[in-house]
């Protein structure tokens, strides 16, 4: 008889291991305790999908126009002209 490697015998693939079986579930949690996850994450997916759906961007019509080139430049504005008027 061979000894193994460092005294070791190898893997007999014809041996099917045993499966253990799953561990029973976890009790329910008592009282509202059991509600507070499935009521927040409803609450951040309402949220969520209220100003994702309603996003009305302030800025959507200054944006546009600079897209098309016809925002004002810095400097244009006529905030500056009443410094001239006097």
């Amino acid at each position: 008889f061979v000894d193994n490697i460092f005294g070791m015998r190898p893997v007999d693939y014809t041996v099917i291991p045993p499966i253990p079986k799953s561990p029973p579930p976890p009790p329910p949690k008592p009282g509202m305790r059991k509600y507070i996850f499935p009521a927040s994450l409803a609450v951040a997916l309402g949220t969520f999908g209220y100003f994702y759906l309603n996003n009305k961007n302030d800025n959507f019509e200054y944006w546009s126009a600079m897209q098309r080139g016809e925002a004002l430049q810095m400097g244009d504005d006529d905030d500056d002209d009443e410094e001239n008027d006097e």
